[in-house]
């Protein structure tokens, strides 16, 4: 198992444990082992949601989510639609300028799709800053509660 792997294992298992421990039972994971809890372990889990919806109809912008590195989770059209919104971490985030220059690929399942052949530096998601390194919005689609 990759370190990247065992962050995302250790950040999932977070998740279910906040959602016990608000359920009130233990979640399982998919392979019907137990949660393991961390003492001294305290998530403050805070994350900007935008609530784009149908405001910028008949617009239809291409949303990708770009990780920090460099890898681009989600690549679709984000459709106007009542009640989608737009879910964002709240700290500032940073790509490498190799990454930055890397062209625009959507990875599923392992293996790799091409982009528009554009580089992710000329997408909304990746700029260069005044001190000159270059931030990062890590942006997914996600559903408004009602």
């Amino acid at each position: 198992m990759t370190e990247e792997e065992c962050a995302r294992g250790a950040a999932r298992a977070a998740v279910q444990a906040a959602v016990a421990a608000v359920q009130g039972r233990l979640v399982l994971h998919p392979t019907g082992e137990e949660v393991c809890i961390y003492p001294g372990f305290t998530e403050h889990a805070y994350r900007l949601v935008f609530p784009f919806e149908d405001h910028f109809a008949p617009d239809a912008p291409q949303l990708l989510t770009v990780t920090p590195s460099g890898v681009v989770e989600t690549k679709k059209m984000l459709k106007p639609k009542k009640g989608a919104g737009l879910i964002a971490y709240t700290y500032p985030q940073s790509i490498s300028d190799e990454l930055a220059e890397a062209p625009v690929t959507h990875q599923v399942d392992g293996s790799s799709m091409n982009g528009s052949g554009c580089a992710l530096r000329d997408t909304a998601f990746v700029w260069r800053r005044k001190d000159g390194t270059n931030a990062l919005i890590q942006t997914c689609p996600t559903a408004l509660n009602d």
